[in-house]
């Protein structure tokens, strides 16, 4: 499947339609992310490249979307390995913002220029590592730990994303 391999155990009990409870567990093995982002997310082709591994176990009281977002629990951990976000410049996009600020904007702009990591440069943004582990219950999705490393430049997060929309 998309240059990898998915291996999938677990329960799911076929009865009433949108009832199916279910229970998960699936690993995920050197994935294409590009293809993948491409498929589920609607990403351009060549967005995005690197390999994905990682497990996912999710269990639910149905499918309906109603249930589901009050039900839904389980964990996520993924790694994308040697991958990078191409046509995209992450230097470009920080400096771009940072001119439209007359004046001392200009002056940060052309020093951040000077001293970024050469990760950074260029129409690409290669990155060693990036990974994802999120804990899914209570009608959200909670990151506890998100990490993308690119050579001398690593950006980490955490953050709660309710089911119903909610960021926090």
């Amino acid at each position: 499947l998309v240059g990898g391999r998915v291996a999938v155990s677990g329960d799911l009990d076929f009865g009433k339609p949108n009832a199916l409870p279910f229970d998960l567990n699936t690993r995920v093995d050197g994935l294409d992310s590009g293809q993948l982002a491409t498929l589920l997310l609607g990403l351009p082709e060549g967005f995005l490249t690197g390999k994905l591994s990682g497990d996912i176990k999710l269990a639910g009281q149905s499918f309906d979307l109603d249930v589901l977002k009050r039900t839904l629990a389980g964990a996520v951990k993924l790694d994308l390995a040697e991958g990078a976000l191409e046509k995209v410049s992450v230097l470009d996009d920080l400096v771009g913002g940072l001119v439209a600020d007359p004046g001392i904007g200009a002056l940060m702009a052309n020093s951040l220029r000077e001293i970024v990591p050469a990760s950074l440069q260029g129409n690409r943004t290669p990155f060693k590592d990036a990974g994802v582990l999120l804990e899914i219950a209570n009608g959200a999705l909670r990151a506890k730990a998100l990490d993308l490393t690119a050579g001398d430049f690593k950006l980490v997060g955490s953050g709660l994303l309710g089911l119903d929309g909610s960021v926090d």
